[in-house]
């Protein structure tokens, strides 16, 4: 099957893995007799790009052609020139709209677009100047963008649990969302729930697009940026009805998924329903207690968004409790061990910034040293390779980095190493993970919970004492 045929049969993903790498650094020589096979590979490669949603490979494919290629070439029909100036279009609005949150790096989408509407009326000219409806949409778009006015979508999807409540969370704090309604989906048996998020705005209204990139494509992605959020709200509810375990949710579950991309109007420009047959779908269960109290689900909301704004060691403590609900005592320990770390390397950040050194600090967080740096044997030797290889400064290490600096004190440091140590545990932690026990007591989860948090309130006391000793 060649490319035409393949990208006749949509399969798009099927050209980017054959010839996306093979066509972004060719050399092509119009003068020579392979060039209309390469031209053809690579206009067709580019369209594919298109058609799957990988915009960022869309643009980088349509600069090289183009260059290659004059976009006013006889090569080019009139028919391909709308189609490329459309798919651009779009894909710079895409960018416009994410080229943060996706790291894109696309440079200079405002004098592109402007570029394109400008060039569309002229290559509109030989379809008696008629502008498509697809482009004059895009282009409303674009200028209600400098009016203030964005577009939104909503990605809806099922959860194969009941949730205790159905309600509509305010979630315009955490940028980009706009809310998140929980609504029942009850059948004869059991009770499911729909998750509908609202999100300000420009996506690819496909249930199944993997993302704007073929080289970090991932499942769902519509639904995967969500998920942090999702989960979110399950862990406070876990932590609301104890002894109730709220399963949490990933991707590779989502079975049944809408997207739909709205205008800044609330006109649908396009959707997508679809059902994806090879999810892991678990779940389905009967009705729970009533749990309909206002205050409660306003206090839950509240805290969805104080999460979101938080560290990522707050969702890391909230999974670990939820497991315990469930039993899961060995999965919460290692869970809690994570989490130890990522509150060590969060308040260290917090104290370096309280103290003026964050540069210095982030320079050491990211420096490697090897044994032999201060080995006397390897300096009088002739070796000019290390034996052992630079590693990352320790958790302990960090905390010397303060000592060393004078920023705390020998007391201090002695306290933070003593509550470091209980909270690694690593002696079971050593244990656990070399498959030597698989056996984890609530006594010990309770021994680390409680260093957890004299942890964290003995470094928000460092931290306090320095920024009022700054006042």
């Amino acid at each position: 099957m060649n490319i035409v045929e393949m990208y006749n049969a949509k399969k798009y993903d099927d050209i980017m893995e054959k010839y996306l790498n093979s066509v972004k650094i060719r050399k092509i020589k119009p003068h020579k007799k392979e060039a209309p096979i390469q031209l053809l590979e690579l206009k067709y490669t580019m369209l594919a790009s298109y058609m799957a949603g990988y915009y960022f490979d869309y643009l980088e494919l349509c600069n090289k052609i183009i260059n290659e290629v004059p976009f006013m070439d006889e090569f080019w029909q009139p028919q391909d020139r709308v189609a490329i100036a459309e798919a651009a279009l779009d894909s710079l609005l895409f960018c416009l709209f994410n080229n943060n949150e996706c790291k894109l790096q696309e440079t200079d989408i405002i004098k592109n677009i402007e570029n394109i509407i400008t060039t569309f009326i002229e290559i509109c000219k030989d379809f008696d100047g008629k502008l498509s409806e697809f482009y004059l949409k895009r282009k409303k778009i674009y200028e209600d963008y400098k009016k203030g006015l964005f577009p939104y979508f909503k990605v809806k999807y099922l959860y194969p649990y009941e949730l205790p409540f159905e309600y509509e969370f305010d979630l315009k704090q955490c940028t980009p969302y706009i809310s998140l309604d929980v609504k029942h989906f009850k059948r004869d048996v059991d009770v499911y729930t729909w998750f509908e998020f609202k999100i300000s705005g420009y996506t690819k209204a496909d249930s199944f697009w993997s993302g704007p990139s073929w080289d970090n494509r991932k499942k769902n992605l519509n639904a995967l940026r969500t998920l942090p959020m999702l989960n979110s709200m399950l862990l406070y509810l876990a932590n609301a009805t104890p002894g109730k375990f709220r399963p949490l949710f990933c991707a590779e579950q989502i079975m049944s998924i809408d997207v739909t991309q709205f205008m800044s109007d609330n006109e649908i420009l396009n959707l997508c329903i679809a059902t994806d047959f090879s999810a892991q779908w678990v779940g389905g269960n009967a009705p729970e207690v009533d749990w309909t109290q206002q205050g409660a689900l306003q206090h839950l909301n509240e805290l969805i968004v104080k999460v979101y704004g938080s560290k990522h060691f707050v969702m890391q403590f909230q999974q670990a409790k939820n497991n315990i609900s469930a039993g899961l005592y060995t999965e919460s320990f290692l869970i809690f061990c994570s989490c130890s770390e990522a509150l060590i390397y969060h308040w260290c950040g917090e104290l370096a910034k309280t103290t003026d050194c964050i540069d210095e600090y982030e320079a050491f967080s990211k420096s490697k040293i090897s044994k032999c740096d201060s080995c006397n044997f390897y300096d009088s030797s002739k070796s000019k390779e290390k034996p052992y290889n630079g590693m990352e400064p320790s958790l302990f290490g960090h905390i010397d980095f303060f000592f060393r600096k004078l920023i705390i004190t020998n007391t201090q440091k002695k306290e933070l190493v003593r509550l470091i140590a209980m909270c690694k545990n690593d002696s079971l932690r050593n244990d656990v993970i070399h498959g030597r026990t698989n056996m984890v007591s609530l006594r010990s989860l309770n021994e680390t919970e409680k260093a957890l948090f004299e942890l964290q309130s003995y470094f928000q006391k460092i931290v306090e004492e320095k920024i009022n000793a700054n006042v």
